[in-house]
């Protein structure tokens, strides 16, 4: 076979290395730490928390509208059918 560090078996380390998936460039340029990914999924949920809750005061804001203009037409009319 000759010396281990000889064209012949260079070649044949460097294929089995592009064989091996975990060892592509790809793979190893892509990898996170545990603690980037712990920090990401973080960031991720308080970003769906902070939406979740500007929805929640959307719809809270509108509700309170809709009451109070209930209540002033309610108003209007009693002022209308009463004379007050």
């Amino acid at each position: 076979m000759g010396s281990p560090t000889s064209p012949h078996n260079n070649v044949v380390k460097s294929a089995e290395d592009l064989m091996k998936i975990s060892r592509h460039i790809d793979k190893v340029l892509n990898a996170k730490t545990v603690e980037e990914v712990q920090k990401n999924r973080l960031r991720l949920m308080t970003t769906i928390e902070v939406f979740n809750g500007l929805a929640y005061k959307h719809v809270h804001l509108e509700v309170m509208m809709n009451l109070r203009l209930l209540i002033i037409k309610a108003m209007l009319w009693r002022c209308y059918l009463w004379g007050d």
